[in-house]
């Protein structure tokens, strides 16, 4: 997909293990953010899909994680030492 706003992270949760990539940000507006391609994301850690919202000039997306979401192999209990 080309896009002309794509955003990436990756997470890295104490206790948790290895650091794992969520979905790529992409704006809801995107005209390069088409149905097909909303429908295959993986929603690691929630939807990728922002939305923007203009307070005084400003464009703002807000966006929850949800830690573990659709993460293979995600620990569910803090690693023990």
């Amino acid at each position: 997909m080309s896009s002309a706003g794509v955003l990436r992270l990756s997470i890295k949760v104490p206790d948790r293990g290895n650091a794992y990539s969520n979905n790529e940000f992409v704006f809801d507006n995107d005209p390069f953010l088409t149905r097909e391609k909303r429908v295959v994301m993986e929603n690691r850690g929630g939807s990728g899909i922002l939305q923007l919202t203009e307070t005084d000039h400003l464009q703002i997306a807000e966006h929850n994680i949800i830690l573990g979401l659709n993460i293979p192999n995600y620990p569910r209990e803090p690693a023990r030492e």
